[in-house]
């Protein structure tokens, strides 16, 4: 039996409590990605310290970022009418997802982003770092976020909900559409 055979047999209810690791995982990944670059750009290599911050910092950014999200969004997953709505309008996650991305990428080049000089402290030469502007990244971090961990794939776009669709099958519905 196919995995897609044996997802159908479980609720939905019980499909997005599955998923859930699975996404939060995703978005884990993501987020340590973009904590690493975010790092990389805004900060300055001083020795080995700066090196264990370049790992841990995006670790540490990542969980809490997902850690929260996830939290926030418990209720689409708990309350039934909003899971129906979820389950059934993921589009909008991917839209609100490429806008966060979008923030993000804008947040670097529009506002209060540019170079930041830290001045030489103790045994620091000091330097340039560049940074965003933090009212645009903040956002676009929480948004992307939000929209990983509570991506859901729309029944629409499916191909199994097109097969099934009613008003017959999808091959014949977009004959006739062609014949009118």
């Amino acid at each position: 039996m196919s995995v897609t055979g044996v997802l159908s047999r479980i609720p939905r209810a019980g499909r997005v409590w599955l998923a859930l690791p699975v996404q939060a995982a995703a978005a884990g990944i993501v987020f340590c990605i973009l904590g690493f670059v975010m790092t990389l750009v805004g900060s300055l290599y001083d020795g080995v310290i700066s090196l264990i911050g370049y790992i841990l910092a995006p670790v540490i950014l990542s969980v809490t970022t997902v850690g929260i999200v996830g939290v926030v969004g418990l209720p689409l997953r708990i309350i039934r009418r909003l899971r129906d709505w979820w389950t059934s309008h993921g589009g909008w996650f991917l839209g609100a997802g490429l806008a966060g991305f979008l923030t993000l990428v804008l947040s670097y080049l529009l506002g209060d982003a540019g170079p930041i000089q830290i001045p030489p402290s103790g045994g620091d030469p000091g330097g340039t770092v560049y940074g965003p502007d933090w009212r645009l990244f903040l956002p676009g971090w929480f948004v992307l976020a939000f929209s990983i961990v509570h991506f859901w794939w729309p029944r629409t776009w499916r191909a199994s909900a097109r097969r099934t669709a009613p008003g017959g099958s999808a091959p014949a519905r977009d004959a006739e559409r062609v014949s009118l």
